[in-house]
């Protein structure tokens, strides 16, 4: 789980160097948060209507969860590599946005 954090601090990242100091936490908080309540952290994917339930099996925010509540025994998907899979191309994903948002600065 820790690993999982990995893509979203390097996502943190590229926007920490693509835009000002003082505009980054905003905009990181405008990605992030959304983000976090469509993938199912506040509320149960169930609970939601079935297109927002589609649209969280896409966001890497989504798959940490699962890998959370797989630990303690209530993941929806028992198979934990999906999640790895899906966790793991959005590091690469976004280790190369944050390498071409250094490069640039």
């Amino acid at each position: 789980l820790v690993l999982g954090a990995v893509p979203f601090c390097l996502i943190g990242l590229a926007i920490g160097l693509a835009v000002s100091p003082a505009a980054a936490p905003g905009i990181v908080n405008l990605i992030h948060l959304p983000l976090a309540f469509l993938s199912g952290l506040a509320l149960p994917v169930e609970a939601m209507p079935a297109a927002i339930r589609t649209l969280a099996q896409a966001l890497p925010q989504y798959h940490l969860g699962q890998l959370a509540l797989g630990a303690i025994g209530y993941a929806r998907q028992p198979d934990p590599m999906t999640h790895v899979l899906v966790l793991a191309a959005t590091t690469v994903v976004a280790a190369v946005v944050a390498a071409r948002a250094y490069r640039r600065q």
